[in-house]
């Protein structure tokens, strides 16, 4: 019960402040997941507590209940983060660009922008669609304003000059893509500049490789999940082992009385 409250108050609280505070908060399409997940972590680490502390009190329950408790805490969190991790990135879709109110020269340029989507139904229903802005002087978010199905319009010029990265970003459900409006030059990685002309067309792509620039796109798949494969067995080794101490534990210490 206590776990249940823990993850029904914790995420209550979060939505809550992030309503307050956070510059992109959380729209209310997350609340039913988002609450199932926040019960689903938060019994999962109540059951793990409880078996924590019977066991430190010698009240560990016998082992086969024990042991199935803890398995079946480890797969509930396991399948909570999994789903957290998996991203969708639609294929064929694009958004045309228009520079509007273009001010400043080439060292202090912002403008305006209308995007247009194809299809129009690209952003169909999506939680927030952006125009974001960072690695500049400070942060730049913009939720652009819909004029009809898949075109939207910015409310206020967004960078496009210097360090600034600047893009345009879709969240929808598991979608989480991207549109590069600018990037400079980045000679350490040897990128060079992606400039804003007045019109332009490009791909809408995953908005982690705009986000994270320097990623290396040339490292075998397999690599990634050679590592992915020791971190989770890392994790796995150390819960086991917290468990199996505790177990040995109780089975030496005489029960308390409760």
């Amino acid at each position: 019960m206590s776990g249940l409250l823990i993850g029904t108050a914790g995420f209550g609280a979060e939505y809550a402040y992030g309503q307050a505070a956070f510059r992109l908060p959380w729209t209310p399409d997350v609340l039913t997941e988002g609450m199932l997940m926040a019960v689903t972590g938060g019994v999962a680490g109540g059951l793990c507590g409880a078996l924590l502390g019977e066991g430190l009190a010698g009240r560990s329950p016998r082992p086969a209940l024990a042991r199935g408790v803890f398995a079946g805490a480890i797969l509930a969190v396991s399948a909570a983060v999994a789903n957290g991790l998996v991203i969708d990135v639609p294929a064929a879709r694009t958004a045309t660009v228009t520079l509007t109110g273009v001010r400043g020269d080439a060292a202090h340029r912002t403008a305006g922008a209308r995007i247009a989507f194809s299809p129009a139904d690209a952003v169909d229903g999506a939680a927030w669609v952006t125009v974001t802005g960072w690695q500049g002087k400070g942060l730049h978010v913009d939720r652009l304003v819909r004029e009809r199905d898949g075109v939207y319009r910015t409310s206020e010029p967004m960078p496009l000059h210097g360090g600034w990265k600047t893009l345009v970003r879709v969240h929808d459900g598991r979608t989480l893509a991207g549109v590069p409006i600018y990037l400079p030059a980045d000679p350490a990685i040897g990128a060079g500049e992606l400039p804003a002309p007045a019109e332009f067309t490009r791909d809408v792509q995953g908005e982690r490789s705009i986000l994270q620039r320097e990623l290396k796109t040339d490292v075998p798949g397999w690599l990634w999940g050679v590592c992915s494969a020791v971190v989770l067995a890392c994790t796995l080794a150390l819960v086991i082992a917290l468990g199996w101490g505790v177990a040995r534990i109780a089975r030496r210490l005489p029960a308390q009385a409760p």
